[in-house]
Formats: C-alpha cells, structure tokens, sequence
C-alpha cells in the first residue's frame, strides 16, 4: 500500500509564486521576477525561508 503524499513546506506559497510568474508573462521581459527576487518577496512578505527557490525553478 502505497503512502499518502507527504505535504511540502512550498505548499502554503505554490499559488504565490504561481500568481507572480502568471502576472509576469503579460510583462516585458526586464520587468518580470527573477528566481531571486521571488524568495526574497516570500520571504519579506509572506516569512518563508529560503527553501523556495528550487519551486520556482522547477515551475519555469
């Protein structure tokens, strides 16, 4: 029998990121998110920590 699927610390910030890289696809290229400036708004806005990152590259 195979496990539930284990919840990630990324859960409570997918629609997040999923909302600015949305947001950023209507933007001219030198005005969307990069990686970086993804994390450091979850984690000034919203107190994530820096396990982000990975999501994020992962979601491109």
């Amino acid at each position: 029998m195979p496990l539930p699927p284990r919840p990630s610390v990324l859960d409570p910030y997918k629609a997040v990121i999923d909302g600015v890289l949305r947001a950023g696809l209507d933007a001219p290229c030198q005005q969307r998110h990069t990686i970086t400036r993804i994390s450091h708004r979850l984690i000034e806005e919203h107190g994530a920590d820096e396990v982000v990152g990975g999501f994020v590259e992962r979601s491109l």
